[in-house]
């Protein structure tokens, strides 16, 4: 398949005079599509979502192109579905990459790579105001293979009514471990007023549990060049023990798998079985101001040396290599990546996106009321960040989930699974770098 994929695009890349190193050295028509070919176009879009989410972005270019026609297509099982079009020479024009899709797609010559310099020479598109992290996740092997478009994030949530209570002060930058420890301990010693049954959770999320701490306690998931993993690494282990210790103390409950889908976190401040938790945007819209629970948002707890992290997703927007619309299939792309599309994405999404841009952050936390510190989500982006994009992304986040769960449910010591698991990734690294 990937043979057969990377042939045509070497037969379209001899024709096509795209933004995206067909060579044509054509100058761009502006992201609106003015100045583009009057002759009708039709490209196809394949995406996860619902064409809902999409369906203002689509109005707005076909009205301004109406000899543009956007097909969308909602796939439910995407990976294997893009796969078997791309076996079969029937990839549509556009695809929608979440984590983990750009690696494999880009590896099997399903996407075509993005030119850019020639966005950045775009003065019209304004690529500078894009989070410089977002950028990260179509990138495999130093190649972009995207645009960033929409995602999430998380940060903390707490009961400011129980903060209130005891008289507790949430930092402006939120709380130290150190500080985060001594508050989980003052709630715990006032819960039968406060009607609690724990300070806070920790949810099972495999790689996503530990890698935020790994960050805040000042150590990458890889070294530099990503050849070697730093899951043994002594401030990693320190890191899973800090995790394991508010457990021992019980601050948390053991910490268990929950279906993040079900909002567990949300349901549990919505109730006040807990004072505080880490929330999802696009889940902290179901958490309701209530006589239980006024809530407010803060960072999330930070290393005591200062270090910060938390987990970020972005989804990203490709051209597919096999696109007989290479041109059209960027206007368009560009389009709903720029601060006109987005703003219209932001504005009529009924599920709180981060804004990849950084002058839509308002646009972005607009849902909220003005007294939650909503910007926190946006903000946070100076600190959020994802793993490596290789290959093997998903293989290292099974191996994660399986080996973390001897230390959750099996008790096992954390120094000798966190060195079983750097062992099983080095080697995944290591092919990833052949």
């Amino acid at each position: 398949m990937k043979k057969k994929v990377i042939a045509i695009l070497m037969l379209t890349s001899l024709v096509c005079g795209s933004v995206m190193g067909c060579g044509s050295g054509k100058e761009e028509t502006a992201s609106n599509g003015e100045g583009a070919s009057e002759e009708p176009v039709v490209l196809k879009w394949q995406s996860w979502d619902p064409v809902s989410k999409y369906q203002p972005i689509i109005d707005a270019y076909q009205e301004a192109n109406p000899n543009v026609t956007i097909e969308y297509e909602q796939v439910s099982d995407y990976e294997t579905k893009i796969n078997t079009e791309a076996s079969g020479d029937a990839l549509p024009d556009i695809l929608s990459c979440k984590v983990g899709n750009t690696q494999m797609f880009a590896e099997e010559g399903i996407l075509d790579e993005i030119d850019l310099e020639a966005l950045k020479s775009d003065s019209d598109y304004n690529f500078d105001d894009f989070w410089e992290t977002t950028l990260d996740y179509a990138l495999y092997q130093g190649k972009t293979y995207g645009i960033p478009v929409d995602g999430g994030n998380y940060a903390w949530i707490y009961n400011k009514k129980m903060f209130d209570q005891l008289g507790i002060e949430v930092p402006e930058d939120g709380f130290t471990w150190d500080e985060f420890d001594a508050v989980c301990q003052q709630l715990m010693d006032n819960k039968e007023t406060l009607g609690i049954e724990h300070a806070t959770l920790i949810n099972d999320y495999g790689i996503k549990t530990i890698l935020p701490y790994m960050w805040q306690n000042g150590v990458e998931y890889t070294n530099e060049d990503e050849t070697k993993c730093n899951l043994a690494d002594p401030k990693t282990v320190e890191a899973v023990e800090y995790i394991k210790s508010l457990v021992d103390a019980g601050y948390i409950p053991p910490i268990e798998k929950l279906d993040e889908g079900s909002f567990p976190i949300v349901g549990m401040l919505n109730s006040g079985e807990i004072a505080m938790g880490r929330v999802a945007l696009w889940e902290a819209l179901k958490l309701e101001d209530s006589e239980t629970l006024d809530y407010q948002i803060m960072h999330a707890p930070y290393g005591n040396d200062g270090a910060k992290g938390e987990v970020l997703y972005i989804n990203t927007l490709g051209i597919a290599s096999t696109s007989k619309n290479k041109e059209a299939a960027m206007e368009f792309v560009k389009y709903v990546t720029s601060e006109e599309g987005l703003r219209i994405l932001l504005e009529n999404t009924s599920d709180p996106q981060i804004a990849v841009r950084k002058s839509l952050k308002e646009v972005s936390i607009s849902q909220f009321d003005e007294s939650k510190n909503a910007g926190i989500f946006v903000d946070a982006l100076e600190y959020c960040k994802w793993m490596p994009n290789v290959l093997s992304v998903n293989d290292q986040m099974n191996a994660a989930s399986r080996e973390l769960d001897r230390i959750w449910y099996e008790g096992e010591d954390v120094e000798t699974v966190m060195t079983d698991l750097a062992a099983e990734v080095d080697e995944m690294l290591e092919k990833d770098n052949k």
